[in-house]
């Protein structure tokens, strides 16, 4: 995937030089292992927190649709029960 897009991030001298401490080991610029997380995490909330939001609205839309019928049930009298004054 080509990078096209600068981000700048701002962070501790120490968070920097750990970084730059794991980029090395790995044989990656800083740059590049930024790229690298920053992707990583995008991919695990698309792939975990997406789903999740994706249920709490089906379980919210499912609640609301039985509450509107709950809501009609009670504003239509029963038609079983003869009306007794």
């Amino acid at each position: 995937m080509a990078r096209d897009a600068k981000l700048i991030i701002m962070a501790d001298v120490r968070v920097k030089e750990r970084l730059q401490d794991y980029a090395g080991q790995l044989g990656m610029t800083l740059s590049g292992l930024g790229a690298y997380i920053l992707g990583h995490w995008v991919y695990q909330q698309d792939k975990m927190v997406k789903p999740l939001f994706e249920d709490i609205k089906d379980a919210l839309v499912h609640y609301a649709k039985q509450e509107i019928s709950r809501m009609h049930a009670l504003e239509q009298p029963n038609e079983a029960e003869p009306n007794v004054p």
